[in-house]
């Protein structure tokens, strides 16, 4: 049978600015690696598209780019961000996250400082890459000193405190003495939401000083703070923390969005007793989002080479099918030696190093 004929790219372009018809979703992928005619004909057209068309546009683009790392709309973004309306700034920055383009750095820089609390506070998120590419060494010295002065500026101005929490955020990735009083300050501060973002901060600066505090806050009473204190012990990959996240999976009460977050920590804190846990709970799950959850952090295991002690455990895998999803994780967790894991958290925690994989990711309200 033979293949349907490629629908001209003017043609899609038509049909996103005709609103008396939805635009069709098959057309999305079309908008991936736009270059010459076609990116020409593109921006011609953005002037004539509807905002509500070209925020749905967008929208899409975004959450396809999300599910395919092989497509990429640098070229819409890049093409929406010129655009007068802060929304459409906003939906492009979050476009190009994935693509921190080194003359990029400076429109971001001073979208910084626009009127639209929003807007400004995804731009100062935005700044996160390249304070991260600093610190790698990826990005050149000057750049980064440029970043990391106008991060500090925000912080320490009277714009918004979302715009200002978000510069602490993207300075987090700094190994610099002035972040980490920035860190405390916030910390201390007794305010819920810079309590938020210098744990958020705290998890990408790798940095041990952090964990006690950490720690302290995987049973904080606030779900919010707690949600990110067991994100910041995934991204420290801090063993210590294993023992007491595990115990967290117990909860069958526990809050979803917390639950997914303490899977999220463990697949990426590995060690003892980890993948037996994430695959038993795979197997026995019924919820779809959970399984998928699991799935990714299996994965992610996987890819990694986790390696899991099975010798915890006094579950017959024989007999896994005879003993209902509850029994067997109820057993498992039963079956967990608090004592030898804390112990074996310590003995693992002393043999860390500062090169660890840093792991970006995004943050949003």
């Amino acid at each position: 049978m033979p293949n349907k004929k490629k629908i001209p790219f003017r043609q899609v372009l038509t049909d996103l600015e005709n609103t008396s018809k939805p635009f069709p979703p098959v057309h999305l992928h079309r908008f991936s690696d736009l270059e010459g005619q076609e990116l020409q004909d593109f921006v011609r057209s953005w002037g004539k598209i509807a905002l509500e068309r070209k925020i749905n546009l967008l929208e899409s683009l975004e959450e396809l780019a999300e599910s395919d790392d092989l497509l990429s709309f640098e070229s819409v973004g890049r093409s929406a961000l010129e655009d007068a309306n802060p929304t459409i700034k906003e939906l492009a920055i979050r476009l190009l996250w994935e693509n921190p383009s080194f003359d990029l750095m400076q429109k971001f820089l001073n979208l910084v400082s626009a009127k639209e609390e929003t807007l400004a506070a995804t731009a100062a998120s935005a700044l996160g890459n390249y304070v991260y590419l600093g610190e790698v060494e990826e990005l050149p010295q000057s750049k980064y000193e440029m970043v990391i002065e106008g991060l500090f500026d925000i912080y320490n101005s009277t714009a918004p405190k979302l715009v200002r929490r978000r510069a602490l955020e993207s300075l987090g990735f700094a190994n610099l003495d002035e972040v980490k009083e920035a860190i405390q300050v916030a910390y201390e501060s007794g305010d819920k939401e810079w309590v938020i973002s210098a744990l958020y901060a705290m998890g990408r600066s790798l940095d041990d000083i952090w964990n006690p505090a950490i720690l302290l806050n995987l049973k904080n009473k606030d779900s919010e703070i707690r949600f990110e204190a067991i994100r910041a012990a995934g991204e420290m990959e801090l063993n210590a923390a294993r023992p007491d996240l595990m115990m967290l999976l117990k909860d069958r009460e526990l809050d979803k969005e917390i639950r997914f977050i303490t899977i999220w920590a463990l697949s990426r804190i590995g060690g003892e007793g980890v993948r037996e846990l994430l695959e038993l709970l795979s197997r026995q799950v019924e919820d779809d989002e959970e399984a998928e959850i699991l799935d990714d952090a299996l994965e992610y295991m996987d890819f990694c080479e986790g390696v899991s002690l099975g010798e915890l455990f006094s579950i017959d895998q024989d007999n896994l099918n005879e003993i209902t999803g509850d029994q067997i994780v109820e057993d498992l967790l039963d079956n967990l030696d608090q004592e030898n894991l804390n112990k074996s958290s310590e003995e693992e925690n002393s043999e860390e190093t500062r090169h660890q994989r840093k792991r970006h990711k995004k943050h949003g309200d």
